[in-house]
């Protein structure tokens, strides 16, 4: 016997529930899609957690209407402030990451969340998305620095822990930055190296 199959409405509610909760969602998840075993393992235990609360609270609703570059750097810099907090107050003798907490390690966080955020959902417009990619900035980790200086580079740290001012943060993005535009392609990319383990 064929039955036929009926919408029930506690079927439509649940699709209600997705389609409102779309955009809360996608932050969720690509905030759990950032924080795998490579980025959280040198933590202490309760941090992941912390941080998927701080990363979802990240204000990415804001970026199409900031004005240029400078605006997205400064906005960085504030968000930035708010997940090394979190790391700072659940790590705070964990020696493994200092003195490179915030330059480093939340930058690892908060870096790789805007990429995808932008590049790799749909969460926002497809002309704001081509707007912010040149802004994006390279999670840098070991492999990733490692890359930087098998081209040559001499940074003045060989460790993400060690990346402890803003200024070497910068300057690194902006060295990454130069040479991406000189061949056309958006800066963030530097971070597909992992693939090439």
């Amino acid at each position: 016997m064929d039955r036929t199959l009926e919408i029930s409405p506690g079927l439509l509610d649940a699709y209600s529930s997705i389609r409102d909760g779309k955009r809360s969602a996608i932050r969720a998840r690509t905030a759990r899609e950032v924080l795998g075993a490579s980025v959280i393992r040198v933590f202490a235990p309760d941090t992941k957690t912390q941080l998927l609360k701080g990363l979802e609270s990240v204000v990415v609703d804001t970026l199409p209407a900031l004005a240029d570059e400078t605006a997205f750097r400064e906005w960085f810099v504030m968000e930035l402030s708010l997940l090394a907090r979190v790391l700072k107050r659940c790590n705070p003798h964990r020696t493994s990451i200092y003195p490179g907490y915030k330059w480093g390690h939340a930058t690892k966080v908060l870096a790789p969340y805007c990429r995808d955020m932008v590049l790799r959902t749909r969460y926002f417009t497809e002309r704001d998305a081509q707007r912010l990619v040149p802004w994006l900035y390279v999670p840098l980790d070991g492999i990733v620095i490692h890359r930087i200086r098998g081209c040559g580079i001499v940074l003045p740290f060989r460790q993400i822990r060690e990346i402890d001012t803003e200024q070497e943060f910068f300057n690194t993005q902006e060295l990454l930055g130069s040479a991406a535009a000189q061949v056309g392609v958006p800066r963030a990319l530097f971070d597909d190296v992992w693939m090439d383990r």
